[in-house]
């Protein structure tokens, strides 16, 4: 499916994390393709700068804003919060695109697990920070980045082991962090139910990303010499973002432009409550007031 097949996207608000790399910027591109104003959010300012000249040429949209952010820190992410809500006074669509791969483990200087900061716990954060200026823009879509369906159902999630206290590999962690972020859709869609806004996962298919930047060499190289043969648009978020058949459907995993049963385990209610018992407490949020407040 091509621009044609999409509404016009001209006056919504798309704020897109990791944006000046990868998904992120593959989305970026094609959101920017149908129209809309497209609010990307990456650290490195020159890398920033240069995808916007790449998206703007190849969109003919200038409708382009950067913003910047350390998505590993909480604190950063705060400051993202209160800068989008003080430049926009709408956000239509927000996609969770960043992520990294790290080959070792790291800690922030918050003092948690790097993976898990960035590729989890910084979707999770944004999204609650966000709510509210959500749902005042409603309808309004949120889409979180996921992986492949039978990944995601094959990897297990220990709740005590969120921060890879033991053994670290850097592909597993990756794996759980998807593992709970595909959770956290299942979980807060549906209690989304009549605020206007919906929450989807997307499996993105073979998109050109930097993702594997810090794996060794050998690896570095393989994934080089396969980039020319990966796709520089994300449709499937595209598909979820600008579709008229997804409104109204919240809580999915989708493959494609399909949504996916994952099974018994992405329907256990007292496992998702667990995770985000877990995960309130991990973003400091246990003591606020959620920005929805009968349903977050």
């Amino acid at each position: 499916m091509g621009p044609k097949d999409y509404p016009s996207l001209t006056g919504k608000t798309c704020l897109v994390t990791g944006g000046t790399s990868g998904v992120g910027a593959a989305t970026a591109r094609g959101l920017a393709r149908l129209g809309a104003r497209v609010v990307l959010v990456g650290r490195d300012r020159a890398r920033g700068e240069a995808v916007v000249t790449e998206i703007a040429a190849a969109t003919g949209n200038r409708d382009l804003e950067l913003l910047f952010a350390d998505l590993s820190l909480q604190s950063g992410i705060r400051e993202l919060a209160a800068a989008v809500e003080r430049r926009f006074p709408r956000v239509d669509v927000l996609v969770h695109a960043a992520g990294v791969l790290l080959p070792t483990r790291r800690v922030t200087a918050e003092g948690i697990e790097a993976t898990l900061a960035v590729d989890y716990l910084a979707h999770f954060l944004l999204t609650h920070l966000l709510l509210a200026r959500l749902a005042a823009s409603s309808p309004a879509r949120i889409l979180v980045v996921a992986g492949g369906a039978g990944v995601i159902r094959r990897t297990a999630l220990d709740l005590d082991a969120l921060q890879s206290p033991r053994e670290y590999n850097g592909f597993a962690a990756a794996m759980r962090a998807a593992v709970a972020r595909t959770l956290f859709v299942h979980d807060l869609g549906p209690r989304l139910a009549g605020s206007g806004v919906t929450l989807n996962a997307f499996h993105p298919g073979i998109v050109q990303s930097q993702l594997g930047r810090d794996l060794p060499l050998p690896l570095r190289a393989v994934m080089a010499l396969a980039r020319p043969l990966m796709s520089r648009e994300c449709r499937p978020a595209v598909h979820l973002a600008a579709s008229p058949g997804v409104a109204g459907i919240s809580g999915r995993l989708f493959v494609g432009t399909r949504p996916v049963d994952l099974g018994p385990r992405f329907a256990d209610q007292a496992f998702q409550r667990a995770l985000r018992e877990r995960t309130l407490q991990l973003c400091g949020l246990d003591g606020e007031s959620p920005a929805v407040p009968d349903r977050c």
